[in-house]
């Protein structure tokens, strides 16, 4: 025998049914100081050091990764002249 009950609740009613506060505001608050560090950090923001953090150092290096993009570039930019 199997008995299926299907509940029609949103997210709120059913963390107060399971009594789970309510995080919001401290969500809220976190994604502000989150959004403020990261618009004061992108000023100094150095790209290669970026990518490089991305990359292991088994893979390719910057130079390969910037012929690679550049390439890539250049027949996108072929591509879109041969449309015209």
């Amino acid at each position: 025998m199997k008995i299926k009950i299907e509940v029609d609740i949103g997210p709120t009613e059913l963390r107060e049914f399971l009594g789970l506060p309510d995080t919001s505001e401290m969500q809220r608050e976190l994604l502000q100081v989150a959004q403020k560090k990261f618009q004061a950090g992108v000023e100094n923001i150095d790209p290669v050091a970026l990518v490089k953090g991305w990359m292991p150092l088994s893979l390719l290096s910057v130079e390969q990764w910037q012929r690679r993009l550049a390439k890539a570039l250049e027949k996108l930019d072929a591509d879109i002249e041969a449309e015209d």
